[in-house]
């Protein structure tokens, strides 16, 4: 059952790390584009960072159960 578990988490985790990566992709083209970013980008960003914190702090309260 926690095999199953952490493979489902992997899984969802590898489609919103492709999710991300397309994000931080578009913010990049538009930095480049522009020379500045939008304002818009910024808060996305910043939502961006916390999501991803709380992401790590799931895997690594995952990491320390299957270690037991």
């Amino acid at each position: 059952e926690t095999a199953r578990h952490s493979k489902e988490y992997c899984r969802q985790a590898g489609k919103r790390c492709e999710i991300l990566l397309r994000f931080i992709a578009t913010c990049a083209r538009e930095y480049q584009r522009q020379g500045t970013v939008d304002p818009a980008h910024i808060a996305c960003l910043e939502t961006l960072k916390t999501e991803m914190d709380k992401i790590l702090v799931k895997s690594e309260e995952m990491e320390k159960k299957n270690r037991g």
